[in-house]
Parts: C-alpha cells; sequence; structure tokens
C-alpha cells in the first residue's frame, strides 16, 4: 500500500521492487503522452493534495490502475516532486478511492509491500472509466473477482434479470423460450476499472465481452488454435460499496478466468451511442421546458422530475401540467439547441453548487457523489444536470430528437420522445 501525501521521501523508493510502475524523475513535473479516461479523476486527488496539504493512501491495485493509465498529457496532471511513499509496519489505514482496509508491512527498504485483501470482494469499490469519458469502447483491466450468480446473497441476485448467450431482450433480458434451455451458468464478474455503464439513472447497462488478453492453453491432442476465452456481458449492475458487478456468461461450462488474469473489455458500440444520445437529449427537453418556464410559457411550478432513457420507451416526466399546444414549442426549442451543435461536458461539482446552478433537484432529494464531488452535466451553457451517465460529445451528435407527446396525470406530465437519424 502506498501514500500519496503533500510530503514524503518521492519516487525512488516507490520504484524499488515494482518496475511496472512509471520512472518518474525525482524533482521535476512530467507530462505524459496520452491523456486517458482516469486522469480527470488522478488530476482532482493530485490537485487536492497540492492545494489542501492532504495525505491520501491508495492500495496496491488502484496505485497500479493509475501507473498503467498515467499515459499523461495535461497541464493540470503533474506529478510534484514529492510524490509517493509507502506506509511503516505500524499504519492501517483504507485506500482513498475504493475504501478497502489495508494493511502494510517492511523489513527493509527493498522489500515490497502487501495488503490485507477485503473480506467481500464485491466490497471492492470498481473505477467507472465510463463517467470520465464515454468515447472508450475498449479498455485493458485487472479481474478481481469471479463468482456463480447463484453463490451470491439474494438481495444481490434480485438486482439481475434471468438472461442466456442469445438473449436480445432489453438489457439482456432472456426471453420465456430461452429461459428452459439449459444456458451456461451466469456469473458475476468484478475487474478493477470498467467502461461498462452499469444500469442506472434511467439509462439502461451496456452489453459487451470481456477476454483474456493472451491466448488460452489447450490440450496437445486439440486440434484447434489456441484461443482466448470471452465471458459475454449481458447486465451490469452497481452496489452501494461502489463495486460494480459484470452478470453475464461463458462459452462452455468448462471455460473460466485464472485470478488476477487481465482481461480486454469490448462494449456493444452501436448500442452505446443510441444509450448515450437517448440519454442527452432527454436532458436536452428538460432545458427546453426550463426555458419555457424563464420566458413565461410555463408556470415556475413546473419542476423536472424523474426520466427513463430505454429504447423505444423514452420520456421526462414533469411535476404540474404541460399543455399538449405547448408540443410544437417544444420541438423548436429543441431544435435550435441541436442545431447549434453545443458541446456537452462532464464535471464534478460541490454540492452546494450543484443544488445552486443544476435543474432536476427536488426539495429533499439526496445528491450521489463521491470524493471528486456531484457528477454534473453540462450543455454549452444553456443548463446542466447531476447525473452519472453517458452522453454524446455535443448536441449535433443527437441526430433528430423528436418531441412525440405529453400525457398529463395525477399532477405530473409525462414528455415522451425518441432519437432519429437526420
Amino acid at each position: 500500500m502506498y501514500m500519496l501525501p503533500s510530503e514524503g521521501r518521492g519516487m525512488r523508493h516507490l520504484i524499488r521492487g515494482y518496475p511496472q510502475l512509471p520512472r518518474i524523475p525525482y524533482n521535476k513535473p512530467v507530462f505524459v503522452e496520452r491523456k486517458p479516461p482516469i486522469t480527470a479523476i488522478i488530476s482532482r486527488y493530485l490537485v487536492s493534495i497540492h492545494t489542501e496539504r492532504k495525505t491520501l493512501v491508495f492500495c496496491h491495485l488502484c496505485l497500479v490502475t493509475i501507473s498503467q493509465l498515467s499515459h499523461l498529457r495535461s497541464s493540470s496532471f503533474q506529478f510534484y516532486r514529492n510524490t509517493f511513499r509507502h506506509l511503516n509496519k505500524t499504519e492501517k489505514s483504507t485506500c482513498y478511492y475504493c475504501a478497502t482496509q489495508l494493511s502494510c508491512y517492511t523489513t527493509s527498504p527493498t522489500t515490497t509491500m502487501s495488503e490485507s485483501p477485503a473480506a467481500d470482494p464485491l466490497a471492492h469499490r470498481t473505477i467507472p472509466l465510463y463517467q470520465i469519458q464515454g468515447q472508450l469502447y475498449e479498455h485493458n483491466t485487472n479481474l478481481i473477482s469471479m463468482q456463480p450468480l447463484s453463490s451470491l446473497p439474494e438481495e444481490t441476485r434480485a438486482l439481475f434479470k434471468p438472461a442466456s448467450p442469445a438473449s436480445q431482450g432489453k438489457d439482456g433480458e432472456a426471453t420465456e423460450q430461452e429461459e428452459g434451455k439449459g444456458a451456461p451458468e451466469p456469473h458475476v464478474l468484478t475487474v478493477s476499472e470498467t467502461i461498462f455503464h452499469a444500469q442506472g439513472g434511467g439509462q439502461p447497462s451496456d452489453t459487451g465481452t470481456m477476454a483474456t488478453t493472451t491466448p488460452t492453453a489447450v490440450p496437445e491432442n486439440d486440434s484447434e488454435p489456441n484461443k482466448a476465452t470471452i465471458f459475454t456481458v449481458h447486465q451490469v449492475r452497481m452496489l452501494s460499496t461502489g463495486a460494480i458487478l459484470h452478470m453475464g456468461v461463458f462459452p462452455s461450462p468448462t471455460s473460466t478466468f485464472a485470478p488476477s488474469t487481465q482481461l480486454h473489455q469490448t462494449i456493444d458500440i452501436p448500442l452505446r451511442i443510441l444509450h448515450s444520445r437517448l440519454h442527452t437529449a432527454g436532458h436536452v427537453i428538460g432545458l427546453a421546458v426550463n426555458m419555457l418556464i424563464r420566458r413565461g410559457d410555463l408556470p415556475d411550478t413546473i419542476k423536472d422530475s424523474k426520466a427513463s432513457h430505454y429504447p423505444s420507451a423514452a420520456y421526462v416526466i414533469f411535476t404540474g401540467s404541460i399543455p399538449s399546444s405547448l408540443v410544437p414549442t417544444i420541438q423548436t426549442t429543441v431544435d435550435g439547441m441541436v442545431a447549434q451543435d453545443l458541446a456537452v461536458s462532464i464535471a464534478f461539482w460541490n454540492e452546494e453548487r450543484a443544488r445552486k446552478e443544476c435543474f432536476g433537484i427536488e426539495d429533499g432529494m439526496e445528491l450521489k457523489g463521491d470524493d471528486m464531488g456531484v457528477r454534473v452535466v453540462e450543455m454549452g451553457g444553456r443548463g446542466s444536470y447531476p447525473c452519472g451517465g453517458t452522453h454524446v460529445e455535443t448536441l449535433g451528435h443527437l441526430g433528430r430528437v423528436v418531441v412525440k407527446g405529453v400525457k398529463r396525470g395525477k399532477g405530473v406530465s409525462r414528455i415522451s420522445y425518441d432519437v432519429a437519424d437526420k
């Protein structure tokens, strides 16, 4: 385990025994050749260290993840002179990012360091790379745990729907005919970081595959060449611990991954893009309604409420009554913002700012955030929403947003919508 402190003995001591870590000069800031998705996360940590003089503790897994992704080139991302140091044998703490309970020892300057593994692998927080870069469609990660779905606690199993390899239903749901065909037993995998969006915020989860990065050995009498083992991901869920669970199946009952295997993640790109378009379009409709409120076309009693961004079933709900006669006006307002191709950006704000500046925050609503703050999506200076989903980079990528109509009942108005190619 290592500490990322405001003061320490520097990088030279850390490198001993860990040649895979980047050899960062002891007395210089370093800029790296590529800017990875994790940059925004770690740069925020470094800024907090530099400005608030904090000492942060990371487990070895998170630190190696950082080092593997640290192909930096960003003016906001620097390793300061006093970058890393290790804990002494009497110190104990928790990882700043994943919150794993840790302990550490050292008997000499060259002795490698170890940590106590988490008692529950599902308690290890997964780094959600999709929250930093929604356009990352392939990524190498490290396997943390693998368990049959049937072995998990009942409340965890209840998060998933029955699925099979041939399933084409919504969010990996199996059809009734498929459930009785004796499909391979579903397994649940956790990894160090993931590009798979976990279902939540009205957005369905990603689907795709995770495969070994090196071919798997086969018996000598096997006529087929070595092949990578492929795990098909059908559903993804996030626990309150921050662990992200990938539920899916192997191609056969004998297929498996060895512990600590490096896996290559690939998501279904067309499906991710569709989900991102629908999610962003829902926020654009929300902004359009709020623009009509500011113009006086709607009363200020109209408030953002819930939303669903599922394909063929997308809608945004507002408290109060929105007349159907305003549907053309809402459509025109949405079309105007899309035509301007406004930039869509992700930021992390403190709770006070989020409550003050974001739309969609109801009275008494709990804002979900972490040490980075509350994640928000901003659209070209027109407004922002607290959001954990994926989005397009500019509104021009939405194509055509179709406002289908308004239904009213029980004190709310539901605007249904869809996206289409231009």
